[in-house]
């Protein structure tokens, strides 16, 4: 009998997740065993574990940046710029397109990130995922005739 997806998706995930906890659970734990001056207390383990998590998050979303503005070095182009949103996973980006469509003017947040990044292409990152938003009209026929021929 085969699993179901959702034990199966924490078993291939679970390295993954677990691994900034267990380094952090390692390190405190060898500090304390091989520094002399070292002595943690059971409050400073459990801090560093649950920090794990979120600090390795942050550490490969800005691996991820560096890895692509080099990618982008490699091909010769220019990264478009970004829209700062410095709340998690740009929600407050969300939240004001959401605002937005229930007012009924749809692309009132686009044209403020166009004027904020000074043209009309920019990256958009939501949901920690880059999303590349183009209002050119040359580009936009260049994706319609790419999806015709789909």
């Amino acid at each position: 009998m085969p699993l179901p997806p959702r034990p199966l998706y924490l078993a291939q995930r679970g390295p993954q997740l677990l691994a900034g906890p267990i380094t952090a659970y390692a390190l405190t734990q060898l500090a304390h065993r091989f520094v002399p001056a070292y002595e943690s207390t059971t409050f400073q383990t459990v801090v560093a574990v649950l920090l794990s998590g979120p600090i390795l998050f942050a550490l490969l979303l800005s691996y991820d940046d560096v890895k692509n503005y080099f990618a982008a070095r490699v091909l010769g182009a220019r990264l478009p710029p970004r829209v700062l949103d410095y709340s998690p996973g740009n929600v407050w980006s969300i939240v004001k397109e959401l605002r937005a469509v229930e007012a009924g003017y749809l692309t009132d947040g686009i044209e403020e990130n166009a004027e904020y990044c000074g043209g009309y292409v920019f990256n958009l990152r939501i949901l920690f995922q880059n999303r590349m938003i183009t209002l050119e009209p040359e580009h936009l026929k260049a994706v319609t005739v790419v999806y015709e021929w789909r």
